[in-house]
């Protein structure tokens, strides 16, 4: 007994299949088709159900990497920066030590008696110009006629003989030429040695300016590929009286395809759009247990028919089923007897969606992480119930037939979501890019609704695309 008790739960247990010890010498065909086209559909859901998890844990791990090692990058950069400033600092304090010391003499020769000296450049005038400043500082003498100045900065007295100089002291009261004005056509060249020629260190003290020839194109353009994991919300009742014999449902993992364009706004904003396509399946599953009685049987000849006419509920709306257990003539069948069925229903949508969302980019311009942030568009091109399974746990029944009526239009054709998320941009080139998102969207309107009735399907998803700039 403990050995039969045994047997049962294995066939239980592995294929959903109750399998009682006086059938094992007589079972029945149908039943051992319908587990191993059970067994071959759910190994193969099973399968990419369990590598999704895996797919989008490895999409994090590699953004939360990449992030890693972009803050890593942005920090050596910061502690570049704060040197830089350093020594930048360090060089002006020299300069303005060593200005009082500095003797820089340039000049070139005038033409003699040029009509064309600007009166400005008098000594008077020189005077007026310079009275409120404290240092002493060089006249100058300019041609209207030609680009070439004069410039004689000198410290203090010490002027050579050959030259001429207007200087001004702030303890002094006049400006004294050392030679008459007249002689100033005279002055001889001065070559000043390379080597007491200061060149001060150039630092950037803030970022350069982009301008639109060194951004270039602001769009990018490609495609993109993800998986959604879908979030099923009911609230309320079924108005069905069958709502019972629902035993599960849910919605499965759907891959997408799409096209994705991002267009840049600002250093730290950028707008992303595109086209995405991809299948919503819903599989709702039932038990059934059906009184089988031979006082409503249809002779149809070499067998007999039994017909049952059945109003489901499933979260997108009722179905209307049609079910047909026939039997053979010859089978041993008592006058009411119930027979146990096991059966689901898959109902697809193809969806097209239009995502919508804005980025922001707290740490680098334009790559590295960002926030995200949108509405997507979802629109229901076609509705249908795709797949039918009946699996029934009698040997008596040797066919059976089932059909359904299904009203596509009783569900909404366009459902609006909010998404938000965070990814990472990276550049793969000069032109390309690549970007990783992991997203999660809000339904903001049920899928389908009724009095007592909501159902809302939300998502969470990851998605990873490769963009060209135009």
């Amino acid at each position: 007994m403990n050995d039969n008790h045994n047997i049962e739960k294995f066939f239980r247990d592995k294929f959903n299949q109750l399998i009682r010890p006086e059938y094992w010498n007589t079972p029945d065909d149908s039943i051992w088709e319908n587990i191993s086209s059970e067994l071959e559909k759910k190994g193969k859901v099973k399968k990419l159900f369990h590598w999704m998890p895996f797919i989008l844990g490895a999409c994090i791990f590699l953004s939360g990497c990449l992030g890693y090692l972009f803050f890593k990058q942005k920090q050596e950069i910061s502690n570049l920066e704060t040197a830089l400033f350093a020594c930048k600092e360090n060089q002006e304090s020299q300069k303005f030590t060593s200005i009082d010391n500095q003797k820089e003499i340039k000049k070139v020769p005038l033409v003699q008696n040029n009509p064309h000296i600007s009166k400005e450049n008098t000594a008077s005038d020189f005077h007026k110009k310079y009275s409120g400043t404290k240092k002493t500082v060089s006249g100058s003498v300019e041609s209207k006629n030609s680009k070439e100045l004069v410039v004689i900065l000198q410290k203090k007295d010490e002027i050579p003989s050959q030259n001429v100089e207007l200087s001004f002291d702030a303890e002094k009261t006049t400006i004294q030429p050392v030679f008459p004005p007249q002689t100033l056509n005279y002055l001889p060249f001065v070559q000043i040695p390379e080597q007491f020629i200061r060149r001060p260190l150039i630092v950037f003290t803030e970022k350069p300016k982009t301008t639109p020839e060194s951004v270039g194109q602001n769009i990018l353009l490609g495609t993109s590929i993800g998986m959604l994991f879908w979030i099923d919300h009911k609230k309320g009742k079924f108005s069905n009286p069958l709502s019972e014999l629902l035993k599960a449902e849910k919605t499965e993992i759907s891959p997408l395809f799409g096209i994705k364009t991002n267009i840049r706004l600002s250093d730290k904003w950028s707008f992303s759009g595109g086209i995405e396509y991809y299948k919503r399946n819903q599989r709702s599953e039932y038990q059934v247990n059906l009184p089988y009685s031979t006082l409503t049987e249809i002779n149809t000849g070499a067998d007999y028919e039994n017909r049952f006419t059945h109003s489901l509920p499933t979260g997108l709306g009722n179905v209307n089923t049609n079910l047909t257990l026939s039997r053979t003539s010859g089978s041993q069948i008592l006058e009411d007897e119930n027979v146990l069925l096991d059966f689901g229903m898959s109902n697809e949508s193809d969806i097209l969606s239009v995502p919508l969302s804005v980025n922001y980019y707290p740490l680098e311009s334009g790559k590295g992480i960002y926030l995200t942030g949108g509405i997507r568009t979802e629109i229901v091109l076609r509705n249908q119930i795709s797949e039918v399974a009946i699996l029934s746990h009698h040997d008596i029944i040797k066919n059976k037939h089932f059909s359904v009526e299904y009203d596509a239009l009783q569900i909404n054709k366009l459902n609006l979501s909010a998404i938000v998320g965070i990814g990472y941009k990276k550049s793969l080139g000069k032109n390309y890019f690549l970007t990783m998102e992991v997203l999660y969207g809000n339904a903001l309107n049920p899928v389908y609704r009724t009095e007592n009735y909501r159902h809302d399907i939300n998502f969470a998803g990851s998605q990873l695309s490769i963009l060209k700039r135009l």
